[in-house]
């Protein structure tokens, strides 16, 4: 039972890649289909393992020869337990207990703990994939650098057995929102302060690390980091083969994560069938106000997006960067004008540079906003809604579109004021500081619109599937970081040969015309397409 439970979550996962055909089968995966997607996966890879075996290689050679072998090893472990619990704590709860299949698994003669195992196995794997990109570089760049055998071994059973206790920390955050979310009505601001929290101290962490140890990369430097993290040099010593921490490491994480396991099948019925708490409400005599239909789906969209913990870390993360980038910029202001009047002093327009890149950047972190690449797939089921109702598809895709703007707009106008303040903005650029943010957030809009359109996902098992492992929302996410990535490195290139100004004005066209452009496909094509979907 537990294979054939495993066997059908994996083929569910790459069944749903291929879509749906219209009398509601599952289309097979296509052959060019499966090319793109390797494509996609294969750069995703390529991209965040050449950035940790680049860090590895700088580390290590530095470390081995010093012979802070336990120091290079707890650096990686700690990031490589960071990045797969950062990226957990947004998939175990929906995985584990918020699945639309739980009633209908239970109703069968299926074990609870059959049900969990084959749930945390595909976590699992997930998991090993994400430690993969951290520790297979940390362990390739140790051997290739002259690193002992014992710590290679020491490495490759760290590989082992990290996801495991990573997962177990995960599932236990994961178990506890699910009980939270019984017994409070607003668990979702919870999860979401709390894995907002949770990602600050990581980053918190990370740059402290490096404020530390990349400055100076001496030996001695590294000694004096490894005197500060004490403790951690213990946790290193894992990866070594100590007689005592790595024997003690591996029953602690095998334990521990038999024992959550454990914990988790014993509660997970009551779990997933508890309906929690139910507030009785008065009936309460109120006016009622005309109001048009774009009104009441644009709030509709409101309400399901501040509803949904998952929706909102994973699709609104470039907001939350924003405010964090510009309350950051409050505080260490004044070493970004230092920097320009350096660049100044070269012959080069510093403050120009420095302001016109500023806004850039926040457009950047803008276009990091997926809120509209997964609103039409969430529909799923309730399609048949808004398919019935007096309501044109066009007003439907421009509910959403405005959703979208309304709940990026206000932390977008916030980041831009924060950081004119903190950079002193000279009066011309204080337009594009506003305005620049501004448009990538509607065109962000507007494309998530239009490609969620092309590329529907209305069967899913939990809402995870249509926001985070969704075509529309790979292509909108890849396609606006291109976009704006490209705007500011010419921004970066005007702005050394004194064109700053002229930079910004020509960002700020190119968006405009891109903007219109979408807007004209979204009320044509894709508004046409969206009144042909089936019911």
């Amino acid at each position: 039972m537990i294979k054939t439970l495993i066997g059908l979550r994996l083929r569910q996962t790459l069944s749903s890649l291929g879509g749906k055909k219209k009398d509601g089968t599952r289309k097979p995966l296509s052959v060019p289909k499966l090319i793109l997607y390797g494509i996609l996966y294969l750069y995703v890879i390529v991209v965040f393992a050449g950035m940790f075996t680049l860090m590895a290689l700088g580390m290590a050679s530095v470390m081995i020869p010093a012979g802070l072998d336990n120091l290079y090893f707890a650096l990686f472990m700690l990031i490589s337990f960071m990045v797969i619990f950062v990226f957990g704590i947004f998939e175990t709860k929906s995985h584990l207990f918020d699945c639309k299949d739980n009633e209908l698994l239970l109703s069968m003669p299926i074990k609870p703990e059959h049900i969990v195992l084959s749930r945390v196995f595909t976590l699992l794997i997930y998991n090993y994939l994400e430690c993969a990109l951290v520790m297979l570089p940390c362990i390739a760049c140790y051997a290739a650098l002259g690193g002992s055998p014992l710590g290679i071994i020491g490495g490759v059973i760290v590989f082992l057995f990290l996801p495991l206790l990573a997962l177990t920390v995960s599932a236990a955050f994961g178990y506890l929102v699910a009980i939270l979310s019984k017994k409070f009505k607003r668990n979702t601001l919870f999860t979401t302060v709390i894995s907002i929290a949770f990602i600050a101290l990581y980053f918190v962490f990370y740059s402290w690390l490096m404020e530390s140890g990349t400055e100076d990369m001496t030996p001695e430097a590294m000694g004096e980091l490894a005197a500060k993290l004490g403790f951690i040099g213990i946790l290193g010593s894992v990866a070594t083969l100590h007689p005592f921490y790595t024997p003690l490491f591996v029953i602690l994480s095998a334990g521990i994560s038999f024992g959550a396991y454990m914990l988790i099948s014993h509660s997970y019925v009551s779990i997933v069938t508890s309906g929690g708490k139910v507030k009785k409400n008065k009936y309460r005599a109120e006016r009622l106000e005309k109001r048009s239909a774009v009104y009441a789906f644009t709030k509709k969209e409101l309400s399901r997006f501040f509803s949904s913990s998952t929706y909102i870390l994973n699709s609104a993360m470039g907001l939350i960067f924003a405010v964090m980038l510009s309350v950051v910029a409050l505080f260490s202001g004044g070493e970004l004008i230092l920097f320009a009047e350096m660049l100044s002093l070269d012959g080069i327009d510093g403050f120009g540079a420095l302001y016109a890149l500023g806004a850039a950047l926040l457009s950047l972190l803008g276009s990091m906003t997926y809120i509209s690449a997964a609103s039409v797939s969430l529909e799923g089921k309730s399609l048949w809604i808004p398919r019935t109702m007096p309501i044109s598809g066009r007003e439907v895709l421009l509910s959403k579109t405005l959703a979208h703007i309304i709940i990026a707009g206000i932390p977008t106008l916030l980041s831009s004021v924060l950081l004119i303040i903190a950079l002193g903005v000279a009066p011309e650029y204080m337009a594009f500081y506003i305005l620049s943010p501004l448009l990538t957030c509607a065109v962000s809009a507007v494309f998530g619109s239009v490609i969620n359109t092309a590329f529907p996902k209305f069967e899913f098992k939990n809402e995870a599937e249509p926001i985070k492992q969704s075509l529309s929302t790979f292509l909108v996410m890849m396609a606006l970081l291109l976009f704006e990535a490209l705007i500011a490195v010419g921004t970066f290139i005007m702005s050394v040969i004194g064109l700053a100004l002229l930079s910004a004005v020509l960002g700020l066209v190119l968006r405009i015309v891109v903007l219109c452009a979408l807007t004209f496909v979204m009320f044509t094509a894709s508004a046409r397409k969206f009144e042909r979907f089936s019911a």
